[in-house]
C-alpha cells in the first residue's frame, strides 16, 4: 500500500480498446498514474492505499462497480455521453462521480482532488498518513477471510505498536508527532510488498494484512523482522533524530480465528507479549495468552483502586561488596499485594501500569515510599542508599528534576542517599534531554546506575557520555557464566569495559556460591541476588541487616583464584 503524501493519491486507470486515450491525460496533472489494461489486473492490484479507479463506462457495468468498490476504490466512471440517467444509476451501483468528457486538465486536476478528499470524509482513508484506516481494513479483511475460505488457505495479519511514540509526542507536542507518524508510514510503506495491506489501526499502532499463502507464519516473521529493523533507524523530523523501535504480534487464519474480531484480537494480544518482553520482538498469537490477557484485564480494572488504597509496596534487596562480604546499598523494587489475587509480579503489572498511563503517577508515589524507608532506615542505625528505577515517563517529565529535590526535601534527606537506575532503551529517544536531566541529578549528588548492561542497543558514544558511577551485568549472563565458557569470557568484557570507564560493576541475580566466586575472579566488585537475601519489606530488612549485615550467614570471600580450574580458556 503506498503512502502516498501528494495532493493525489494512486490512481488507476482501466480503458478499453476503442477509447479515445482520456488516460494520457493524466501525465499533465500531479498523481501517480497506474494503467490497467484488463479487469483482471484490476483484480490483482487490490489497492494498497484507497486508490481512484478511473475506468471506461463501455466496460463499467453496476454489478463491476459494486465489486471494484468492496475491494476499496473509489470508482469514478468516465465517459462521453451526458446521460443524466445513466449516470443516476452508476452513482447508485457505488461510482464516486462520473466524468464527462473533454474536461481541461486544470478542471480534472480539481474534480479529482476533490473526490479524493471525499473519500477521506467517508472515513476510509486516514488523512494523516493517507494509509486505509480501521474501517477499510475491516472491509478488506472481511473479503479476505471469504477468499481464504474457498481457497483453503491460511493467512497471517500483524499488529504493529511503536516504541517510545507517546515520550515523542509529548516531549515535542503533537504537530511533531504527526509528522513522525508520517514518516513512519511512509518508511513501512516502503517495506511492504504490493499484495500485502498497510492500514493504521489508531494511534501508533498500525496493522499489516497478508495475502492467503501456505507459508503465512514464516512470510509473517520475516517481514515482521524488516518492519522491526526499519523502524529502529533514527528519523529526521524538523532536525532531530528520533529513534524509535517496535513490537509485533501475529494471528493466522484459520488457526487463531476464524473472524475478523478474532484475528484482530489475538494479534493485539500476541504484540502485548511481544512488548512486555522488551523493545523489538515479534510474538505469534497461543491460547495461552487468552488466559494472561483476561488477567490483564483484571489488573488494569484494579489498578486504580491498588494505588489507592497503598497496596503497591516496596521490598529491598541488598547489594554487597563481593570481596568485604558487606552490604553497601540496596534496590528498591516493586511488589502488589492484591487482597484477592495474592502477590502480583512485577513483570506482570508494569506493562500494565504503562499502558494505562500511570507510570508518572506510579513513579512519585515510589520516591516518597522510598525516602520514607531510608528515614526509618536513619531511625535504626542503617546508612544505605537506595536505588529506584526510573522509567522514561519520569525522565520525559518537564518537571521531574524539581518533583525529585520537592519529596527528598520534604523529608529532609540528602540527594546522595538515592540512586537511579536506567537502562540503555530508555536513550533511544530525547537522548539528549535525558542525558541532562541525568547529570543533574548526578551533579545534586545522586548516582546513576546503568541497569541490564550488554542487552540494550545504546551507542557506545552515548555510553560514554552517560553520568554513570556503576554498571550492571545482567542477571541472564551471570546465570550461564559458570556452565558456559563464551558466556564467561563475555562477562569479564563486559567488566573490563565498564572498568575501562572507571565504573563500579554490579553483577545481577548471583543465586550460587560457585557464581559468588567466579564473579569475583573475573573482577566484578560487587553483587546482588538469592545467594545473599531476597527482596523484602524495609522494616524486615532492618532485622536482616542488625543481624546479617556482614553477610556472617556466608562463607567468607574465595581465594583469587581460579575457580573452575578445568576450563579457563580465554580468561
Amino acid at each position: 500500500m503506498k503512502a502516498v503524501m501528494s495532493i493525489l493519491p494512486e490512481v488507476v486507470t482501466l480503458c478499453s480498446q476503442s477509447s479515445n486515450g482520456w488516460d494520457q491525460q493524466l501525465n499533465e496533472i500531479d498523481c501517480q498514474w497506474n494503467p490497467l489494461n484488463s479487469v483482471a489486473q484490476v483484480d490483482a492490484a487490490t489497492p494498497r492505499s484507497v486508490s481512484l479507479l478511473l475506468v471506461d463506462s463501455a466496460m463499467a457495468d453496476t454489478a463491476a462497480i459494486g465489486h471494484w468498490k468492496r475491494l476499496g476504490f473509489g470508482v469514478v466512471v468516465v465517459t462521453e455521453h451526458s446521460d443524466p440517467d445513466e449516470q443516476t444509476e452508476l452513482l447508485k451501483a457505488g461510482a464516486v462521480d462520473v466524468l464527462t468528457l473533454p474536461l481541461s486538465n486544470e478542471l480534472l486536476q480539481q474534480r479529482l482532488s476533490g473526490l479524493w478528499q471525499l473519500i477521506v470524509a467517508q472515513g476510509t482513508v486516514d488523512p494523516l498518513t493517507q494509509l486505509p484506516n480501521r474501517r477499510s481494513l475491516t472491509a478488506q479483511l472481511q473479503l479476505q477471510l471469504q477468499s481464504a475460505q474457498q481457497q483453503g488457505l491460511p493467512f497471517a495479519l500483524m499488529f504493529v505498536d511503536l516504541e517510545f511514540f507517546k515520550a515523542v509526542n509529548d516531549l515535542h507536542g503533537h504537530s511533531f508527532g504527526d509528522l513522525l507518524l508520517r514518516e513512519v508510514a511512509i518508511q513501512m510503506a516502503q517495506e511492504i510488498p504490493e499484495d500485502h495491506l498497510l492500514c493504521r489501526y489508531g494511534g501508533d499502532e498500525f496493522v499489516v494484512l497478508l495475502p492467503a499463502d501456505a507459508s503465512s507464519e514464516t512470510l509473517a516473521r520475516q517481514l515482521a523482522i524488516r518492519l522491526i529493523s526499519v523502524l529502529e533507524q533514527p528519523f529526521e523530523v524538523q532536525g532531530r533524530r528520533i529513534t524509535l523501535g517496535a513490537s509485533v504480534g501475529i494471528s493466522i487464519y484459520p488457526e487463531h480465528g476464524d473472524s475478523a474480531e478474532l484475528l484482530l484480537k489475538h494479534a493485539d494480544i500476541a504484540m502485548f507479549h511481544a512488548k512486555s518482553r522488551g523493545v523489538g520482538d515479534v510474538m505469534l498469537y497461543s491460547r495461552f495468552m487468552a488466559e494472561d490477557s483476561d488477567y490483564r484485564q483484571t489488573l488494569e480494572q484494579r489498578l486504580p483502586t491498588a494505588l489507592a488504597e497503598q497496596q503497591l509496596v516496596m521490598y529491598y534487596q541488598p547489594v554487597v561488596d563481593l570481596l568485604a562480604s558487606k552490604v553497601v546499598s540496596a534496590e528498591a523494587l516493586l511488589r502488589w499485594e492484591e487482597p484477592e489475587l495474592g502477590l502480583i509480579s512485577p513483570g506482570d503489572f508494569l506493562p500494565v501500569i504503562d499502558a494505562a498511563g500511570l507510570g508518572e503517577q506510579l513513579g512519585e508515589y515510589i520516591l516518597n515510599q522510598v525516602c520514607q524507608t531510608l528515614v526509618c532506615w536513619q531511625q535504626a542505625g542503617i546508612q544505605l542508599s537506595i536505588a529506584i528505577n526510573l522509567s522514561n515517563f519520569q525522565l520525559d517529565t518537564v518537571d521531574f528534576l524539581n518533583r525529585v529535590h520537592s519529596v527528598v526535601e520534604a523529608h529532609e534527606l540528602d540527594m546522595h542517599q538515592l540512586q537511579f537506575e536506567i537502562t540503555e532503551s530508555m536513550l533511544f529517544t530525547s537522548t539528549e534531554r535525558k542525558l541532562e536531566q541525568l547529570s543533574s541529578l548526578r551533579r545534586a549528588g545522586a548516582e546513576i546506575i546503568l541497569d541490564d548492561f550488554g542487552f540494550g542497543r545504546s551507542d557506545l558514544s552515548t555510553l560514554i557520555r552517560m553520568p554513570l558511577s556503576a554498571i550492571k551485568i545482567d542477571r541472564r549472563f551471570v546465570a550461564q557464566a559458570c556452565d558456559n565458557s563464551d558466556m564467561r569470557l563475555l562477562v569479564k568484557s563486559l567488566i573490563q569495559f565498564a572498568q575501562s570507564l572507571d565504573k563500579r560493576v554490579v553483577a545481577e541475580g548471583i543465586e550460587s556460591q560457585q557464581q559468588r566466586d567466579l564473579l569475583l575472579f573475573l573482577g566484578c566488585e560487587m553483587g546482588q541476588g538469592f545467594e545473599f537475601a531476597h527482596p523484602m519489606p524495609g522494616e524486615l530488612f532492618i532485622d536482616w541487616y542488625h543481624q546479617d549485615h556482614e553477610l556472617r550467614v556466608i562463607t567468607q570471600p574465595a581465594q583469587q583464584s581460579p575457580p573452575l580450574t578445568e576450563e579457563r580458556e580465554g580468561f
